[in-house]
């Protein structure tokens, strides 16, 4: 009884990402479920979106235990791949979360999993595109 109240609440979890997502959820490595939006967009706008979302961007520091290096979470399946292609997105980098002092923005590549460090002191360089990924 015990286990299938722990699954019953596991899916009204998942559900409610599901639903309050507006982009494409996937399940990370470790079973977490993300939401990816399908468009790119700069880290404000990313920052904002996850918000809408009633979400935040991911914490690469917290997610991969580094910032830079491979990303085990995100080091995605073929098939994960393919679902997010499938479902309008696109592979490539997404935005992690960092405070708007902070000069220092985090992205993960999900074709590979690779994070890294970007210098991004000043707002132009912010207003490159990538993906809000959302926790």
């Amino acid at each position: 009884m015990q286990k299938m109240i722990v699954a019953v609440c596991a899916v009204l979890m998942v559900s409610n990402v599901a639903e309050a997502c507006q982009g494409i959820t996937f399940q990370g490595n470790s079973g977490t479920t993300y939401c990816l939006s399908r468009q790119s967009m700069n880290w404000y706008s990313a920052y904002t979106w996850c918000q809408a979302q009633n979400m935040a961007l991911i914490d690469i520091g917290v997610l991969c235990n580094s910032v830079k290096g491979l990303c085990a979470e995100l080091n995605l399946s073929d098939t994960t791949k393919e679902y997010i292609v499938n479902n309008g997105g696109t592979l490539g980098e997404v935005w992690s979360n960092t405070s708007l002092t902070l000069k220092n923005v985090h992205c993960v590549n999900l074709t590979n999993g690779q994070g890294w460090d970007g210098y991004y002191q000043s707002v132009p360089v912010r207003n490159t595109l990538h993906y809000a990924l959302c926790k």
